[in-house]
């Protein structure tokens, strides 16, 4: 009782601060599984006595909901918890039979953190002497007469005790504070004669006792006191304490750490920095290289786990310091811009130089952000992209990738790529949209090949990146790049007056430059829209990169509807990609088998009719019969095609490889797809023939009239808003239809696909009225009919085939115009 009536009369006092009236403020930190500081939110810190607990405890509220964030019971075990540097504390709170949790705060005053941490330890003291009820002030030194114990006591540092030296520390598990103080005492004087006598050993090449000494200074890093870790990475002393664990037992050969120092490590400005930054970075790389290379092989991440904290918090302070209260980060940048701007040939390798280390810079900045809390990463990030000019500076460094070396191109795409995926790349389509400098259309439209012009004028960064793509020969490279494409296509994070914007963009000035220069061209492979400064790629990395840009495809068929449609069919892309599966490589026919399942998952009739009627599945089968024999990857994709089509009983596709294709399915024996494929044909033919008898008995009834307009008015949804010339139609069919202007739409009568049925029976209805091709229809019916057109010229495009309308032998040249203004010339 009287151990407990201490502690609450020393946590009473030193609660009541004058200068932390409501605490001091704190963040608090649990480490997770992968061995990372989660942040768990800012609040007021206060030591006092917990009524549920019966004994003083940290408890933590925070600031935003007036909420617990933990309440955590002081014991008596004085190595639950640590002092890290001046600001932070760390403590392992134990659940019991649940485990225990890794805990941290960090405080904002280094005042309050010290004042926490002393009475934390008078508590501590208190509770396990059970000395009496002294007062005690919360920030006033330890009373003299407080029964601590004597400090340990180890032997005098020389040679000839080097054992006993290793002992001691070695079994210090209960003592580490302690030993750690006796360490520091007299400005650390006993390391540095412990550092002394490793270098008389190593000019003796004494190699016992430099084992020793090894397994010593092993002993000392695994104190776990953070002052005795920030005192052993001084410049001072970091040196020979790496030349001490050069020697030991657990490598198999003596490293060369210090070597690597010297003549590797080099630091580097890249823009003057203030000298506390500069301290910190030079601490974090040596805490960094101590953690993870000279300590790795006999050491795991839990006895470094003051290395792993004391790197964690001081990547939080360098990034914090990066754009708080300082425009360093703005001086990089600038230094990038301006290092892109120099002639070349004025200093070429001290451009490269320069322009390296600000990208170096910024991407290690960028690779440390992904370790630190979300908070610190999004402010950085913020700054980054809306702060600084940094997507006009990687602009520039991206227009002259032709002449930079590949570790530049490759640092570029990787900070691009990370500055884009941070924000779902919202920044980088509002910069595209913002800028202007878009390519024309590429001059292999021929509908607009007076029009089109080259790319000399085209300076935007999208544009760039599409260059980059289709020219890149590293795959690296490549990989960073079709990340920013795909991210800033992805719609689902959009809205949607930016989706509608960004997608009329990319489709109408960039996909035919990214896809027209990687594959195939019906008519001539090398009638290609590239750039004289664009090289073509050796075979190998063309196939690389027409795979991924074949996956890139897919990913825009199942998130982009009406656009991607009409880019595919107007295009003849389906039997372009599918002349990729002769190639000899796997992975290309992988994706082009991967392109028609995205095309056939989107359960679109219109996608079905047009493989059906240009017989684009011939190529997949015919691959099916040569590999058909091996249980591979590419039997496995194909016959996933074929089951996903008989599972949504796509009619269309059943019939037509039932009936084209059914030689290759005796061959496929390991599995019986195919033959309920078969089996699934039969039953939908046996139903087809059942309606068939039943249509006989009668005519259509006017609810399965009803039906079939309601299923067509769906499917040219797709197209009432995408074609120019079916607005213009449909606009003046809706004047007619208000009788403002007198228009003949006998012009805009659609051709019969068959003879005209007998209409005395349904004359009298509306609804023969609406189908009577003699009248004159609406202005809604009459741009139905043009969309029809519009589809129908779509999807009977077959590859190669010349879609000139006017060949067509059907009487009416004013109906032929107007067909080929909806359908023009591929």
């Amino acid at each position: 009782m009287a151990t407990e009536a201490a502690a609450d009369t020393a946590t009473n006092d030193a609660s009541a601060s004058p200068d932390s009236p409501e605490g001091w403020r704190v963040k608090l930190y649990q480490l997770n599984d992968d061995g990372q500081w989660d942040d768990r939110g800012t609040g007021k810190i206060r030591v006092d006595h917990a009524e549920a607990l019966g004994t003083p405890c940290v408890h933590v509220v925070s600031e935003e909901s007036s909420r617990d964030l933990v309440t955590s019971r002081i014991t008596e075990d004085r190595d639950a918890y640590s002092l890290q540097g001046e600001s932070i504390i760390t403590w392992e709170e134990r659940r019991g039979a649940q485990g225990s949790l890794d805990l941290a705060l960090s405080f904002q005053e280094n005042e309050g953190c010290m004042q926490i941490w002393h009475q934390i330890q008078e508590i501590q003291g208190r509770l396990t002497t059970g000395f009496g009820n002294t007062n005690i002030e919360a920030d006033g030194p330890m009373p003299e007469e407080w029964p601590v114990g004597p400090p340990p006591s180890l032997p005098e540092c020389r040679l000839a005790n080097l054992d006993e030296i290793h002992r001691h520390l070695s079994s210090a598990t209960n003592n580490r504070e302690q030993y750690a103080a006796a360490l520091l005492s007299e400005d650390g004087v006993y390391v540095k004669t412990l550092l002394d006598v490793f270098s008389d050993c190593e000019d003796l090449e004494d190699t016992a006792n430099l084992t020793i000494i090894a397994n010593i200074a092993k002993s000392l890093v695994l104190l776990n006191d953070m002052s005795l870790m920030e005192y052993l990475l001084t410049t001072e002393l970091y040196s020979k304490v790496v030349g001490c664990l050069e020697y030991s037992t657990d490598l198999k050969h003596k490293a060369d750490h210090r070597k690597s120092l010297e003549t590797a490590a080099k630091f580097q400005e890249v823009v003057p920095m203030n000298e506390i930054i500069r301290e910190k970075i030079l601490l974090n790389f040596r805490a960094t290289f101590l953690k993870d290379i000279v300590t790795r092989p006999g050491m795991d991440e839990a006895s470094t786990s003051t290395l792993s904290s004391f790197v964690f918090f001081n990547n939080s302070e360098i990034l914090s310091s990066l754009h708080t209260n300082c425009d360093l980060l703005k001086r990089v940048v600038e230094e990038l811009k301006s290092q892109a701007l120099t002639n070349a040939s004025d200093s070429k390798e001290r451009n490269f130089q320069s322009r390296s280390g600000a990208l170096c810079f910024l991407k290690e900045m960028c690779n440390t952000a992904k370790n630190v809390q979300i908070t610190c990463r999004d402010a950085l990030f913020h700054h980054l992209v809306e702060e600084t000019d940094f997507f006009q500076a990687i602009t520039l460094v991206l227009e002259d990738a032709d002449n930079m070396p590949l570790s530049e191109r490759l640092m570029s795409a990787e900070l691009l790529s990370n500055a884009v995926c941070w924000d779902g790349a919202a920044s980088f389509r509002k910069h595209v949209l913002n800028s202007g400098g878009h390519p024309p259309i590429p001059p292999s439209d021929s509908k607009n090949q007076g029009e089109a012009g080259g790319t000399d004028k085209a300076s935007s960064l999208l544009w760039h990146v599409v260059r980059l793509i289709t020219s890149e020969s590293d795959t690296g490279v490549l990989l960073h790049l079709l990340d920013v494409v795909k991210t800033c296509l992805d719609t689902e994070p959009m809205e949607p007056s930016e989706r509608d914007k960004f997608l009329a963009l990319f489709y109408d000035h960039y996909i035919k430059w990214l896809v027209d220069p990687v594959l195939p061209n019906e008519k001539d492979d090398s009638d290609r829209p590239v750039t004289d400064t664009v090289s073509v790629p050796t075979s190998p990395e063309r196939m690389t990169m027409q795979g991924y840009v074949c996956d890139l495809l897919s990913s825009c068929v199942r998130t982009h509807t009406y656009r991607m449609k009409y880019f595919v069919l107007g295009n003849r892309i389906v039997g372009r990609i599918l002349s990729l599966a002769d190639t000899d490589d796997k992975f290309l026919k992988l994706a082009a088998i991967r392109f028609v399942r995205s095309i056939i998952g989107v359960k679109d009739d219109f996608y079905n009719r047009y493989l059906v009627k240009n017989g684009l599945l011939a190529p997949l089968f015919v691959l099916l019969k040569t590999v058909a024999h091996k249980d591979c990857l590419l039997t496995s994709a194909i016959v996933d095609m074929a089951d996903h089509i008989r599972t949504e009983n796509i009619k269309a596709l059943v019939e037509h490889i039932v009936e084209k294709y059914s030689d290759s399915f005796d061959q496929v024996e390991h599995v019986d797809t195919f033959k309920n494929l078969v089996l699934k044909h039969e039953q939908n033919t046996e139903s087809g023939a059942s309606l068939q008898v039943s249509d006989t008995n009668g005519p259509p009834t006017k609810e399965e009239h009803r039906m079939k307009v309601a299923q067509e008015d769906d499917d040219e949804a797709y197209f009432d808003t995408a074609d120019e010339t079916v607005d213009e139609a449909a606009e003046a069919a809706a004047q007619a239809e208000e009788g403002s202007t007198e228009v003949d739409m006998a012009e805009f009568k659609p051709r019969p696909t068959s003879p005209p049925a007998d209409t005395s029976a349904t004359a009298n209805t509306s609804l023969g009225r609406m189908f009577d091709i003699e009248s004159r229809q609406s202005g809604k019916d009459q741009k139905q009919m043009l969309g029809v057109r519009k589809i129908e010229c779509l999807s009977d495009w077959e590859p190669g085939q010349n879609s000139d309308l006017n060949s067509e032998s059907n009487g009416d040249s004013m109906e032929a115009e107007k067909r080929q203004k909806l359908c023009p010339n591929d």
